[in-house]
Formats: C-alpha cells, structure tokens, sequence
C-alpha cells in the first residue's frame, strides 16, 4: 500500500476512479463529490490531502484544506473515504499520519473534522480519535459533530 500526496495532478489522472468510488459507495446521493469538488482550487488542499494506492486501486482518500476562523487556522478535513475492503486495515491511520507531516511543517497543531451522527460506526471511530468535540450543529435535518485534534 503506497500514501501520497492526492495532488492536482494525481486528481485529474485519478478523476473517474475517484468519481466512480464516489457513485458506488456514498451514502448520501446529495452529498455526492463531483469533478468540481475535487478539483476546485482551495488552501493547502493539494498539499494536505493524501490517497492511498494498492497497485493501480485506490484504496482510500482524506481531503484535507487550510480553515480560517474566529483568528484561528487549522487543518480541515472536507472529505474522507476508504473502500469497504480496506477498512479494516490501517489505511486511513496512515493517510492522517502522512498529512500531520505537512499539517507540523505549516505550524498548524489543530486539525477539525465533521460527522455525522447517524453513522454510528463511524462516528463512534472518530470518538475515540479525537480529542473533544467542539460543537454540534445541524444541516439538512442531519446532525453533525464538529471533532478536533491536537496534532502537536
């Protein structure tokens, strides 16, 4: 399994596994990316994110950005997916522990992430990885939990 740096250009060699990974496993079809998502130009994003490849097949993804708010900066995780076959693997451990590489090198120390809380299993996960949950709010009749962790 080989992390890397999910770039602009890994993107737009990638767009139609990533768009297809998109269809056949999202939950939400009104939450679905599309091209435009993943190659709309936002900071650090081609920097930040990572993929994982097993040979030509992604395994996973997080797409992380650069967040401004209340004069606070931070990571910001947009979007994370990891194929049903690798989700009991470390995978997307690995692909956080690359991206706090870079997130350490930028002097952000935070990183900040929603989830929903219907997704129980997932949400549990993310229960037990970060360190508070800052805030909850609610979107679309879904509510979601605002988590952070200290990457210092």
């Amino acid at each position: 399994m080989e992390i890397s740096k999910l770039s602009k250009r890994v993107i737009e060699d990638n767009i139609e596994k990533l768009l297809e990974l998109e269809q056949r496993y999202s939950g939400n079809p009104d939450e679905l990316w599309g091209r435009d998502n993943f190659l709309m130009e936002v900071e650090g994003k081609f920097d930040l994110s990572r993929v994982a490849f097993d040979g030509n097949n992604i395994a996973g993804y997080v797409i992380i950005s650069i967040r401004r708010e209340d004069e606070r900066i931070f990571g910001y995780v947009n979007r994370t997916f990891v194929n049903p076959r690798y989700r009991n693997s470390s995978v997307y451990v690995r692909m956080f522990l690359s991206a706090r590489l870079d997130l350490k090198k930028l002097g952000l120390n935070v990183l900040r992430w929603k989830c929903s809380v219907d997704n129980k299993r997932v949400y549990e996960y993310h229960l037990s990885f970060a360190d508070e949950i800052i805030r909850q709010e609610s979107h679309q009749g879904k509510v979601y939990s605002l988590f952070q962790k200290r990457i210092g």
